[in-house]
Parts: C-alpha cells; sequence; structure tokens
C-alpha cells in the first residue's frame, strides 16, 4: 500500500491558478487606484496654478497693469515634471469697474492636452 505524503501535479497547478487570478485581480485594483490618485494630482496642480494666476491678474489690476478690458491670453506654466497651458479670457462686467475673468488650464504633457481639466473664474476690479 502506497502512501501519500504530498500534493499531486493537479493539486499544485490548480492552487497556482488560483494564487494567479488573485494576484491579477490585486494588480488591477492597485493600477485603477494609482491612475486615480495621478488624475488627482493633476487637477489639485492645475487648480492651485489658476488660482495663482487669478491672484496675480488682481494685484496686477490694483497696480493699473490692466487698464480697461483685455481680450485674453495664453501661457505656458511649468510645475515640476507637469507642464499646463492657461488659457485666459476677460468678461466686462456692465455698470461695474470690474470684469469677469476665466483661466482655463490644460495639462500639455497629459495624454489629452486640448482637454481642459480645470477652469477657474473670479471678479477682478481695475481700479
Amino acid at each position: 500500500m502506497s502512501q501519500n505524503k504530498g500534493f499531486s501535479l493537479l493539486e499544485l497547478m490548480v492552487a497556482i491558478a488560483v494564487l494567479a487570478v488573485i494576484a491579477a485581480a490585486v494588480y488591477h485594483r492597485n493600477s485603477a487606484a494609482l491612475d486615480q490618485q495621478r488624475l488627482l494630482e493633476v487637477q489639485t496642480i492645475a487648480q492651485w496654478v489658476g488660482q495663482t494666476k487669478l491672484e496675480e491678474l488682481k494685484y496686477r489690476s490694483r497696480l493699473k497693469e490692466i487698464d480697461g478690458a483685455i481680450s485674453g491670453g495664453f501661457a505656458t506654466v511649468m510645475v515640476g515634471t507637469y507642464e499646463f497651458d492657461l488659457r485666459t479670457e476677460f468678461v466686462p462686467i456692465d455698470d461695474f469697474d470690474a470684469q469677469w475673468v476665466t483661466v482655463d488650464i490644460y495639462h500639455i504633457n497629459g495624454p489629452n492636452p486640448d482637454q481642459r481639466i480645470q477652469s477657474v473664474k473670479a471678479v477682478v476690479p481695475l481700479e
């Protein structure tokens, strides 16, 4: 009578296949979480860049560097390894000495450079 003191080849193959399926699921889950984290990081930096541009325009208006309505502008900003394209639009507000300023932010070295990733708006007084 023979004594089995181990696993058969078939049992080992089934165990390895189950482990492979579990490992693939864990890898996929972690990969999706990392992609989402990168997207949130880019959006956060873009929001910060847009807010900084708005504050710069408010400061310049106080120094009277912005005189009257301005049609708009473009700028490229590097933050670390991220490159952003800023598109600024100015719209005068009737009956007020101010204008709406919209800064649209595009991630140039991202997967979709023509897709806006953030937009910030503010009223800038013309003093």
